[in-house]
């Protein structure tokens, strides 16, 4: 547990055992070892995120699919509901 204090508030944190033994062992390194681990974490996090594809290719997929009048007004239904209100997308028609 570490405890940081500011002139406005006091945080404590409760690490791991691996989040402690992480720390310890990172803190006797020197910085460019810190930096090259740091960008090797940032590579392992981005590399568990699922790809996606662009929305271009999203909205075409979508058009072929050719979904019925009934499931159409409920995906409508779905996004006002969910934003509040329509949801204004600029160059995309769904109608056509």
């Amino acid at each position: 547990m570490t405890q940081e204090m500011t002139a406005e508030m006091i945080t404590i944190t409760t690490y791991t055992k691996t989040e402690r033994e992480l720390i310890q062992k990172i803190h006797g390194l020197d910085e460019t070892t810190q930096q090259a681990i740091l960008d090797y974490i940032g590579e392992l996090v981005i590399s568990k995120r699922p790809e996606g594809i662009k929305g271009e290719d999203a909205i075409r997929l979508a058009r072929e699919i050719n979904f019925d009048a009934e499931s159409l007004r409920e995906m409508q239904e779905a996004i006002e509901e969910f934003f509040e209100g329509e949801a204004i997308i600029e160059d995309v028609n769904l109608d056509e």
